[in-house]
């Protein structure tokens, strides 16, 4: 939470009366206080103004929202703001309907004075700024976003008017003037072979800070600094401030724990309290600009930015990141949430996809449709109760039945197009009498309510269509995927995946027709809800026309749909030589890179490197270096419109456990498990791993 607040002290009654009478204006109908009032408003919309050609700032004000029983309620983010200042707790401050004195709402907390102030049970530590180093630099006080707690640094500026900059600065240039020749020699008026260097570079140096002051380069004002720290325990607290004080000196500040100054310093803090602590020490706006810590590690958006999931959905994950700000990973940019995420083999992908998939699932109807290979996403969908197709595996009895369910007018052409298909899989051209053929076909086998495809065949009229898709039916090689009486797929359950690597060593004449039908049914099922379509080893579908041209489909219209694709392939080339690299680029925001040792090889005249790749991906040199420095499943690398970070999930050991699991030996003894006991099987892997749940999951009966 980062709030910049401006106080203003009116002048006293006598100069208001004063200026009254000296200044003739149409506004003086209104008394003196709404004057005041509109000056203040008025400044602060100029601010605002200027500073938002630089920074993105956001006034605090009140906010309509509902709470947990969907009743109307105003929160205000100024309360807010100001409360956390005072106690250290970040809270939702609520406007009551009746209006109240702001001691009721904020700051009704037991406070203690002393050496170490408290306020409730926490107890306050401040450590002051007493000097500077001898130059300052942009984000000269970055190191203190690293520190691993929280803390409040509150910075106090107060300009001063042009003239009384130079008057001051004049003051300070007279004291060192007087200190380059020694009391005798300025006494007597003589010149002195002893000369303080040290007081002449002062007094050069506020020469050039009185030039700056009449050009107008710059203003001065007097500033004061403290870093506000809370804790409930007194000698973490020591600790704390111990740390933020050698992080200070070690960037050539001089720092000091206040003690009997330290009720002073932290109200001087406090948004209003104007007089408390007030120090002068005098910079200039330039240095001010460098000492504001204006920039912070980016910590990711807070909610989904979706305006289709529910209102203020959290992030879909936390995760870790250098230093104490975690980083709230979001795969949504706006409403738009397609994903590329790229890694070579062995650096983390599959962990990564199980665990966007095992977060998504924490949506209001959330669906996630998953297609897998190499049963990666085995354990996580079992112990999340989720549907786990093992197409054609080699103990699966799954089947379909692709014109089971056709009805509308819309149905029949998606089958009348994935016949063709077939059809043209089996090398037969498709003319006009063909098409004609194949849909007065379909019309006998929806009126007949006819399921199969045998069914369909027998209703064809033509002797080189019935052979040709005879491939498809229980006499040829894929009728045991294709030609069901009953169609085994569901797709009512939270998380369905569908392992594909037995399919993908069927051949194309296989693969295409089963999954484009599984591909038309998850696009049936899309009702609006949260949806999350993931493909692993995504090079395969980049590398078909067919399948190139579904994804180029989906990234344009499942948008509408609430469905977010993700895509993640160990094959940058694949994508970048797929002919809709500008499509990827501009339909998915959210890139995720994983490390790359090879990163920075670049290729030759006829051979793309992957360092040539990233840079088709918008990457710099600084960030195709931190993707060959990270570490192998450990290290990802997020990229979207919104900021760049690098994070780690940091796994506990439950957790790798069900997402971290594609090995042969492991899934065998998932797959038993799962036969003998169920739903409880998931507790007997825990078991066998020497995990103790009790902690996180509780007693299981």
């Amino acid at each position: 939470m980062r709030g910049e607040y401006v106080i203003y002290l009116p002048p006293n009654k006598n100069i208001g009366k004063f200026l009254d009478m000296m200044v003739i204006d149409e506004g003086k109908t209104k008394n003196q206080h709404t004057r005041i009032l509109d000056y203040f408003k008025n400044m602060l919309e100029e601010l605002e103004r200027s500073f938002s050609n630089f920074i993105k700032i956001e006034r605090m004000i009140a906010r309509d929202g509902v709470d947990e029983f969907r009743n109307e309620i105003t929160f205000d983010d100024l309360l807010e703001y100001i409360n956390f200042c005072i106690c250290g707790d970040r809270q939702r401050v609520i406007l009551p309907n009746i209006a109240m004195y702001l001691d009721t709402l904020i700051g009704a907390k037991e406070f203690t004075t002393g050496l170490r102030p408290r306020i409730s049970n926490k107890y306050i530590g401040v450590v002051a700024i007493d000097g500077f180093p001898s130059q300052s630099y942009p984000n000269i006080l970055n190191s203190l976003t690293l520190l691993g707690f929280d803390y409040r640094f509150n910075t106090r500026f107060i300009f001063m008017d042009n003239q009384d900059a130079i008057k001051e600065l004049n003051k300070y240039r007279k004291k060192w003037q007087q200190k380059t020749r020694g009391f005798i020699d300025q006494l007597l008026d003589r010149p002195s072979s002893k000369v303080d260097e040290h007081a002449v570079s002062m007094v050069n140096e506020i020469d050039g800070a009185l030039a700056e002051a009449n050009s107008s380069l710059v203003n001065y004002g007097y500033y004061s600094a403290n870093i506000v720290v809370f804790d409930t325990d007194a000698e973490n607290l020591e600790y704390k401030l111990a740390d933020v004080k050698s992080t200070l000196e070690k960037l050539g500040f001089m720092a000091r724990i206040e003690t009997i100054n330290a009720v002073e310093a932290y109200l001087g803090s406090l948004p209003g309290f104007v007089y408390p602590n007030l120090r002068r020490p005098v910079i200039n706006t330039l240095n001010l600009a460098h000492l504001i810590p204006l920039a912070s590690i980016w910590a990711g958006e807070k909610y989904n930015s979706s305006e289709k999931f529910p209102p203020e959905s959290p992030a879909l994950m936390q995760v870790v990141t250098s230093g104490a700000t975690p980083f709230r990973l979001n795969l949504h940019v706006g409403d738009l949430g397609h994903t590329l995420i790229f890694g070579p083999t062995g650096a983390g992908k599959s962990v990564l996809l199980a665990n966007i998939a095992l977060n998504f699932q924490k949506y209001q109807n959330a669906k996630v449709f998953a297609f897998d290979k190499g049963r990666s996403l085995l354990a996580l969908t079992l112990a999340t109760g989720g549907t786990h197709y093992d197409v054609a595996g080699e103990n699966s009895s799954l089947a379909f039945a692709p014109l089971s369910s056709i009805k509308s007018q819309a149905q029949i052409a998606w089958a009348e197009s994935w016949i063709e298909t077939c059809l043209k899989l089996q090398n037969i051209d498709i003319t006009p009498k063909y098409k004609k053929l194949i849909h007065e076909a379909l019309i006998t086998h929806v009126e007949t309510n006819s399921r199969s495809l045998t069914e369909f065949i027998s209703s064809l009229q033509d002797n080189d269509l019935r052979d040709a898709l005879s491939h498809y039916s229980v006499s040829g090689s894929a009728g045991f995927l294709l030609d069901a009486e009953k169609d085994g797929l569901s797709l009512n359950n939270n998380i369905t995946t569908f392992e594909i690597e037995d399919l993908m060593n069927l051949g194309e004449q296989n693969v295409i027709p089963t999954l484009l039908y599984i591909f038309n049914k998850i696009e049936q099922s899309l009702d609006g809800s949260p949806t999350l379509l993931i493909i692993d080893e995504a090079w395969i579908a980049l590398g078909h026309p067919a399948f190139k041209g579904k994804i180029v489909e989906w990234l344009k219209v499942l948008r509408k749909a609430n469905c977010a694709v993700v895509l993640a392939t160990q094959s940058l080339s694949d994508s970048a030589k797929s002919g809709i690299l500008d499509i990827l680029q501009e339909s998915c925001p959210t890139k995720i890179f994983l490390p790359n040792v090879e990163a920075w090889n670049k290729g030759s005249d006829n051979t793309l490197g992957p360092y040539d790749f990233y840079k088709a991906f918008g990457l710099n040199d600084v960030q195709i270096s931190i993707l060959q420095e990270g570490i192998y499943k450990q290290d990802y690398y997020y990229v979207s419109p919104l900021g760049t970070r690098l994070f780690s999930l940091a796994l506990q050991k439950a957790a790798l456990a069900f997402t971290a699991v594609s090995d042969k030996t492991n899934i065998k003894r998932i797959k038993a498990l799962y036969e003998i006991h169920k739903e409880k099987w998931a507790y007997k892997w825990l078991e066998e791993k020497g995990i103790d749940y009790s902690n996180f999951i509780g007693d299981i009966q």
